[in-house]
């Protein structure tokens, strides 16, 4: 078991109930199952009864002789092998090696590695399946003989050797209608490749299983009785009953937050799983005396057991139901459930809870329950079971109601397409429902306006040549006994032409950097000629859908926790697709874009860091960040005086791949340090276009805060490819040893010396990668202005110097 590598819950469970949802069986299978087959229990008792001990330790032994199942170990194949070998004698025909490549964390070197995936010859033969598995590799704390030694038999030849018993004994006893898949994985101790490359692979094809049953060091027991550690799903919750019934062990009861092993890849992706695993964890964990002759294998007998019985049933808790449908009556106590039907039930059971207190239990064999008579605007759990008529249960599915006599709060979804909007609202209506009353004020003013007022089935309404600008909508829903309810507002906004832009200044990291005050400054000194609107994405979250009707986004980040810009992914996805521009200038865009990708774990193929051919952070050691170059030839000086003691000059490293053709960069890095980056970083890609159908994405790593202002007007206009974009031109000098202006430049230049100054010398004008374009001879008098040509230059970024009689400097911008 991998001990130190600890899951986060999973963000979307809300798959596992729809993957559950959606599984649906063949009706005919499903009856010649209940015709044909013998009494379930009975055949469970039987099943149960063959699990064999010597078995277990037979399959123990034989894994322990190999010496060592290191994942990278030279026998790694042979063990596989084996362990195909095992599944295929007891009549399995669907048994393969399924292979993934990793890099050896010993030698360095990419290897094969393999999982062994044993399919059911389930007569009743569907697409939906439910998995067992156990990791068959094993390691060592001291790393010096691993590759020769790793006996590992609790951990998890113990595990590895239920799997075997359990399909052993499934291919004589079990006809059920789901098929169960049989897995040993490689890779567990060394960063869950095995499991992950699985669900990874079977995600993409749609085919991940409806749960997954995890054994992880099953055979050690210390105290005088029988204990385990049981962790699983809420749907699973019933299923210890199962242990119970057929075991003498103790069950300590864990949420699923608490696994850490083979099952993490697959709660990630939403399927529900259970995980057996000792109590009594084992003394010689990850050292060479993890050996059979240290465990005990009564134990393991009865875990073995124990799992098969609880993944038996789950397999006969399909098909399932779900729920459907729910209402309240609005007085703040009775409320409507309804949810689907199966064949072969006897009955259906709600149990209504309270802070954990059961209040009511109902039976039923109708596909609707009305309940009455809760506590007034209470909390409730509410969970729903089938029992089939061979006695077997089915998964326990959870909802939580919150009761209210006062009317529910709506939430409001805007869409707009210039000056037609629509509002949507959705939430769950209660039977006294009246009226609704859509309101909205012009952003900014106090007083509502309502816009008209709507029976309770319409939950939508579309208003065309709608008042141009940014407005504030909000819903007010009222019931028959006279209350009312404010729905949260959101904004919409309407405009004749697409041609606005939104600045967003995202999350500010620590210390060191700016302040959204110091970033919003910055943008009001490169506003374009177009109209902008500046929001700050964690306290303006309401207005960014407005996005829709606006030309460009530039969103500019200096930290990438908790990406702000990848949370609005939902609404930035959308926006690209019907045509936007999105600019996004971010330490580590990848993080951004991908909030799950980790520099040192592949990312899947299908992420938006892979598209955009993001591929690490590297270090300018040396030179810090100086300067970036535009590939069409304009270039945009950092300004280092801004630059944060935590940038550290990195910088995004761009891999283009090949099958990427949308993919282009567009800022490229170049070091205008006197030393060069100790890693020979000049010319690494820095920012990456992505064209849509529609839509065009930029991501590049360094924050837009850290150009120089007049640099970043031609970096924008550039970027979007909209001469309307860059501000207004400077027709003033710039304040610096030596005046030079305009800037940008067209065909010409001025030049002014400081104050009481004058000059005799030569002038210089180098390109960026130091290469002289021009000289001539200079004499520049006390508060004259000097007219130089500068038609015959390329577009970028130029140094001019003076050497004379004094010696002076400056930069501009050719456009």
């Amino acid at each position: 078991m991998l001990k130190d590598k600890l899951p986060g819950l999973s963000n979307e469970k809300i798959k596992a109930m729809r993957k559950l949802t959606l599984f649906i069986f063949m009706i005919s299978a499903y009856l010649a199952y209940g015709q044909n087959s013998l009494n379930r229990e009975n055949s469970l008792d039987q099943a149960v009864q063959e699990v064999n001990q010597d078995s277990i330790e037979s399959y123990m032994r034989k894994l322990e002789s190999f010496g060592t199942r290191y994942t990278f170990a030279d026998n790694r194949k042979e063990v596989a092998l084996w362990i195909k070998g095992k599944f295929e004698s007891f009549g399995y025909t669907d048994v393969f090696l399924d292979s993934l490549v990793s890099e050896s964390d010993i030698s360095g070197e990419e290897m094969t590695i393999y999982n062994v995936i044993c399919r059911s010859d389930n007569l009743y033969s569907v697409d939906d399946y439910g998995l067992i598995g156990a990791h068959h590799d094993a390691t060592l704390y001291n790393f010096s003989y691993v590759m020769d030694s790793a006996p590992g038999a609790d951990d998890n030849a113990s595990g590895t050797a239920g799997v075997l018993e359990i399909a052993r004994v499934y291919k004589q006893y079990y006809d059920g209608a789901l098929p169960l898949h049989f897995a040993t994985w490689t890779g567990e101790e060394t960063g869950i490749l095995g499991s992950e490359s699985y669900v990874e692979r079977y995600s993409e094809m749609d085919s991940l299983p409806l749960f997954y049953v995890n054994l992880d060091m099953i055979a050690n027991q210390t105290s005088a009785s029988s204990q385990m550690n049981y962790y699983y799903d809420d749907l699973f919750s019933h299923t210890y009953q199962y242990i119970e019934q057929y075991t003498d062990i103790g069950i300590h009861h864990l949420y699923i937050s608490q696994a850490a092993g083979d099952n993490w890849p697959f709660d990630d992706a939403g399927v529900p799983f259970v995980y057996f695993q000792e109590y009594d964890f084992s003394e010689n964990y990850h050292s060479l005396s993890d050996l059979v002759d240290s465990l005990e294998m009564p134990f393991a007998h009865k875990m073995v057991k124990g799992a098969l019985a609880v993944t038996w049933n789950i397999c006969g808790a399909f098909p399932d139901i779900e729920y459907t449908g729910f209402s309240y009556d609005g007085n703040g106590t009775d409320f409507t459930l309804k949810w689907s039907t199966v064949d072969n039930v006897a009955y259906y059971q709600i149990k209504v809870y309270q802070d954990e207190q059961l209040l009511a239990t109902m039976n039923t064999t109708e596909d609707t329950m009305h309940i009455t008579g809760m506590p007034l605007n209470s909390d409730l759990r509410v969970t729903l079971q089938k029992t089939t008529n061979d006695s077997v249960k089915g998964l326990v599915h959870t909802r939580y109601i919150e009761l209210n006599d006062q009317p529910p709060v709506f939430e409001l979804t805007p869409a707009m397409e210039l000056t037609s909007i629509s509002i949507v609202w959705d939430g769950i209506k209660p039977s006294d429902l009246y009226e609704y009353v859509l309101q909205r004020r012009l952003d900014g003013t106090e007083e509502w306006e309502t816009v008209e007022s709507f029976n309770i089935e319409v939950m939508e309404t579309n208003i065309e040549n709608h008042p141009a600008g940014i407005w504030e909508y909000s819903l007010i829903v009222k019931d028959t006994q006279g209350y009312e309810t404010r729905s949260e507002t959101c904004f919409a906004y309407s405009t004749e032409t697409k041609n606005h832009i939104m600045f967003v200044s995202g999350q500010l990291g620590g210390y060191g950097n700016p302040t959204h005050a110091d970033v919003f400054s910055f943008y009001e000194n490169i506003l374009p000629k177009k109209d902008s609107h500046l929001f700050i994405a964690s306290i303006d979250r309401k207005y960014l859908p407005i996005m829709q009707n606006m030309e460009a986004v530039i969103w500019n980040a200096f930290s990438s926790n908790n990406s702000q810009f990848y949370e609005n992914l939902k609404l930035i996805k959308p926006y690209l697709q019907n045509g936007g521009k999105v600019l996004l200038f971010g330490k580590n865009p990848q993080l951004h874009l991908d909030a799950e990708y980790i520099n040192n774990i592949s990312y899947s193929n299908n992420s938006w860091v892979d598209s955009l051919g993001v591929d690490s952070i590297i270090v300018n050691d040396g030179a810090r960040l100086k300067q970036i170059l535009h590939t069409s030839g304009l270039s945009a000086n950092v300004d280092p005086d801004k630059l944060s003691a935590s940038f550290n000059g990195s910088m995004p490293n761009f891999d283009v791949f090949e099958l990427n053709e949308n993919a282009t960069p567009v800022l490229t890095y170049q070091s205008l340090s006197d030393v060069a980056p100790e890693n020979n970083s000049d010319g690494e890609v820095i920012a990456m276009k992505h064209d849509f159908e529609e839509g065009v994405l930029v991501a590049c790593g360094v924050p837009l805060y850290y150009f120089y202002e007049d640099e970043s007007e031609v970096l924008l206009k550039t970027l979007l490819e909209d001469e309307m974009m860059v501000g207004v031109q400077s027709s003033e000098p710039r304040v610096s040893e030596l005046f030079v202006y305009p800037s940008p430049a067209n065909d010409v230049i001025y030049l002014e010396m400081p104050s009481n100054q004058s000059f005799t010398g030569n002038c210089f004008i180098y390109d960026v990668t130091g290469k002289m374009v021009m000289s001539k001879e200079l004499k520049i008098s006390n508060n004259q202005k000097v007219e130089l040509p500068v038609h015959f230059l390329e577009t970028g970024v130029y140094v001019l110097q003076l050497n004379g009689n004094e010696s002076y400097s400056g930069r501009f911008i050719k456009e």
